[in-house]
């Protein structure tokens, strides 16, 4: 009798130790699907779902506005935003990411030509190139965006000082002040104090500007304020581009459009003031192409990557120690004029968004040395030059 208990339950053990295998391997082997919505130069903006398993794409929709060149996500991934630059026709535009796939409103900036965009706390705040400003667009409860509750501009007209006529080739003129080129904006929290920060990048005037973020007086959304410290100055011509943030907040990494060099801060705080102390000051575009685009930091933290374009197209790879130091590790090739690119959640695949042949290129990631690898696979994108991936962890219903 106990020898007949003895083996069934040894068959009982063994049927739940393969049924246990099974459904591992079932779930490892789980396809893993993103949403990638693509903007650029061009008459829309396209969502695609990405397999990330087989590296299988279908476009699933387009988004209808003139150059969406930046794109961002609500943080439920419900509402979709995106800047058009078109002109005096430019400004903000928003669509339901659900069905029926709504449009959410546009709202011109007349010229001011926003390049990059954020939402944060019910408010879309833009970064705007043609004018040298940052300007809030505040968003109903439903996701609507709503006229500009605050417009900040770095520069004085020529038509303020001088009986000049303002065309397009006069304005942001002034005889006292280079003109402003906003270029991207990021949110920092202050890690002794909680304190929200807004970082923006002027390129042309070489200046990363802080604000304060504070609550608006109506309750809803929010106002930005200059801190004391209402500027860090790099030298001359180096053009700030585009910024990354560590994950633990410690540093800032900078990259410079126009010297090809990044430039790494480490941040604290004074008094209500973010403070920004220079860390590592090194050369990414070592073909001096004046033309870095876009920067970024894989989900483990140990690599950061860094594109170029124009004379040698590809990405700059390096380590980042516990310090924050970056150290250069390889370079590699990509398609014709890297504007931007993202990383997967799962730190697994590179999307390079190749502006010139409009396609966006994807690489796998190397997690031992974060080194690149091409697939051989990319998504086509005949019309739309993209210059902006963004990705969304998970599909949405269709």
């Amino acid at each position: 009798m106990n020898r007949k208990i003895q083996i069934i339950v040894c068959v009982i053990a063994t049927f739940l130790l393969s049924l246990f295998l099974i459904v591992k391997y079932t779930h490892s082997k789980k396809d893993v699907v993103y949403t990638l919505y693509i903007g650029g130069y061009g008459n829309n903006a396209a969502q695609c779902r990405f397999n990330a398993t087989t590296l299988d794409y279908t476009i699933i929709r387009h988004f209808g506005a003139v150059n969406p060149s930046y794109l961002t996500l609500s943080p439920t991934g419900s509402h979709l935003y995106g800047v058009s630059e078109n002109g005096e026709r430019s400004g903000v535009f928003g669509y339901s990411n659900l069905p029926p796939y709504s449009s959410l409103g546009m709202e011109k900036d007349w010229g001011a030509q926003g390049c990059h965009l954020i939402y944060h706390r019910n408010t879309i705040i833009t970064a705007n190139y043609g004018r040298g400003g940052i300007y809030l667009y505040p968003t109903d409860e439903n996701g609507k965006i709503l006229p500009a509750s605050q417009k900040i501009d770095f520069y004085q007209p020529v038509a303020d000082t001088l009986d000049v006529e303002i065309t397009a080739d006069t304005v942001g003129l002034t005889p006292a002040a280079p003109l402003s080129r906003i270029h991207m904006l990021k949110v920092v929290q202050g890690r002794e104090s909680g304190r929200e920060y807004l970082l923006a990048t002027d390129t042309n005037d070489d200046k990363i500007r802080v604000f304060n973020i504070v609550d608006a007086e109506n309750g809803r959304g929010i106002t930005i304020q200059p801190c004391n410290t209402a500027y860090y100055e790099l030298p001359d011509d180096y053009g700030p581009r585009n910024m990354e943030l560590s994950a633990d907040g410690r540093f800032l990494y900078v990259l410079c459009e126009k010297s090809g060099r990044i430039v790494v801060y480490t941040l604290s705080e004074s008094n209500s003031n973010l403070l920004l102390t220079p860390l590592q000051n090194t050369l990414s575009d070592q073909y001096n192409s004046h033309a870095s685009a876009d920067i970024h930091i894989e989900p483990s933290g140990k690599y950061l990557y860094a594109s170029h374009r124009k004379k040698h197209d590809g990405i700059s790879i390096y380590s980042v120690d516990k310090e924050g130091v970056i150290i250069r590790k390889a370079f590699q090739v990509t398609g014709r004029y890297p504007r931007s690119f993202a990383i997967s959640p799962n730190g697994e695949l590179m999307f390079v968004a190749c502006q010139k042949d409009e396609v966006i290129q994807i690489f796998r990631i190397n997690k031992t040395n974060g080194l690149l690898t091409n697939t051989g696979k990319s998504i086509p994108l005949n019309g739309l030059e993209p210059s902006c991936v963004i990705i969304l962890p998970n599909s949405l219903p269709q």
